[in-house]
């Protein structure tokens, strides 16, 4: 390969930036904001909190006070952010649920209350804080208490939409060299749309049954043919178990390009979480058929993947990083003598830095490096020549942010992806750049 190891290892080298630690300004903010809090003036308080945290202060106290803050501000979006991060510090679990539940006793959805109420007595029975939440459950119903957990839902949907525009230098991912008459590294502007949600239809995360759906396009100014647009819906049951939290799916992909209809892809999804400390740890395998369009028949088959990955928080920055193996057993492609196989194993392995810099700015770094390797080797033009093609792809983008409001992020990207291949045709290099905006609802 002509890419050499130590391009990768200083890539990700790169990925390792340094967490941004608290400055001595943050103890001022802190105090300001207390004052403020005791002052009564609820508001001026969250804002105190809420730069403190900016300027690089990360513990459960700063977010206590922030969601009490917002709490007694009216500001209740605002305070549940705050007490789900307080969540992460298993001392401070049942203080967390606690005030999840007044939040959501206060929006009258006395479903999702109890079980908050109940997370609380479950994390810390024995605490003041127990005897508050059972206080509420019994004012509520006096049978509650008897009740399993999990028993409401919270109605609304949670998810994303994103909106951005951009520049592609090589839509058709030609090869750098012109191995084929005709085919040249096309550039092309292009619109890209996200809209995703989820809701769940009974329970919650600890036990209940949720339902995601979503849409993404990317269109083109010129290439019509490489337009894209997949839809994909499904359905998950979780369960909370003492240390796991398990994850049983079924969802459906479905998929169009420029021409039209190009495929379907059931899946079968089984997932287990726990939390390692400050981390949460995923294990997941996901196994799919994919049906493909006529025209496209040689790549409708198996197609399995198993992952590792680890989300975490360092001070300031969000850290994520995994591993993922998928099999493929597919139709493959053959014409007369000739055999082309469509059928990688591949090897993937991608970090994500969420780094925040200073008031409202943040920048977000992520890597990828894939090995595939075909299992079965090609035959072109009737030669007995067979090889097997193995390539190996490293991809790294950046992505500066701004967060306008607490739900809407204004971004711009650029991103990079070279593929090395022992098949001169499937060796390529691309770059794109984007700006756009995202909004959580």
């Amino acid at each position: 390969m002509r890419r050499s190891w130590y391009r990768f290892f200083f890539f990700l080298l790169f990925l390792c930036i340094i967490p941004k630690t608290a400055s001595a300004d943050t103890s001022g903010l802190f105090r300001a904001g207390t004052d403020a809090f005791n002052a009564g003036d609820y508001e001026s308080a969250a804002q105190y909190f809420r730069q403190a945290k900016s300027e690089g202060m990360d513990s459960p106290n700063l977010y206590y006070n922030m969601g009490l803050s917002w709490f007694r501000a009216g500001h209740l979006e605002e305070a549940g952010t705050a007490f789900e991060r307080l969540a992460e510090y298993p001392d401070w679990r049942h203080m967390a649920f606690y005030n999840l539940g007044r939040i959501e006793e206060s929006r009258n959805n006395e479903d999702a209350a109890s079980d908050y109420y109940r997370k609380a007595i479950d994390e810390g029975p024995d605490s003041k804080v127990a005897q508050l939440a059972r206080s509420r459950l019994l004012a509520s119903d006096p049978g509650l208490d008897a009740e399993p957990p999990g028993r409401g839902a919270l109605s609304r949907w949670n998810g994303m939409a994103m909106l951005a525009a951009g520049y592609d230098h090589n839509v058709v991912l030609a090869p750098d060299d012109d191995v084929f008459e005709g085919i040249s590294p096309e550039s092309d502007a292009f619109a890209d749309a996200y809209v995703y949600g989820n809701t769940w239809l009974t329970g919650n995360s600890a036990k209940g049954i949720r339902f995601d759906a979503g849409v993404y396009g990317r269109f083109y100014a010129k290439q019509s043919d490489y337009h894209f647009a997949s839809f994909f819906t499904g359905i998950s049951r979780y369960n909370q178990h003492p240390v796991w939290r398990t994850q049983l799916g079924f969802f459906i992909d479905v998929d169009f390009t420029g021409e039209g209809y190009y495929a379907s892809t059931p899946s079968f999804r089984m997932a287990l979480e726990r939390e390692i400390g400050r981390f949460d740890l995923l294990l997941s395998n996901e196994l799919a058929w994919i049906e493909a369009e006529d025209d496209y028949g040689y790549v409708s088959g198996v197609r399995n993947r198993t992952a590792a990955e680890i989300t975490g928080r360092l001070q300031s920055t969000l850290v994520h990083a995994g591993y993922e193996f998928e099999y493929n057993r597919r139709d493959d492609l053959r014409i007369g003598d000739q055999f082309f196989s469509y059928s990688p194993l591949r090897n993937r392995v991608y970090a994500l830095v969420d780094q925040s810099l200073f008031g409202d700015w943040s920048i977000r770094v992520r890597g990828e490096y894939r090995k595939s390797s075909y299992p079965d080797a090609n035959r072109a033009d009737g030669s007995e020549i067979r090889e097997r093609r193995e390539d190996d792809r490293l991809m790294f983008s950046v992505r500066p942010m701004y967060a306008v409001t607490r739900d809407l992020d204004l971004f711009a990207e650029y991103r990079h992806t070279d593929n090395d291949s022992n098949f001169s045709e499937y060796t390529y290099s691309g770059s794109q750049v984007m700006i756009g905006c995202r909004r959580s609802f």
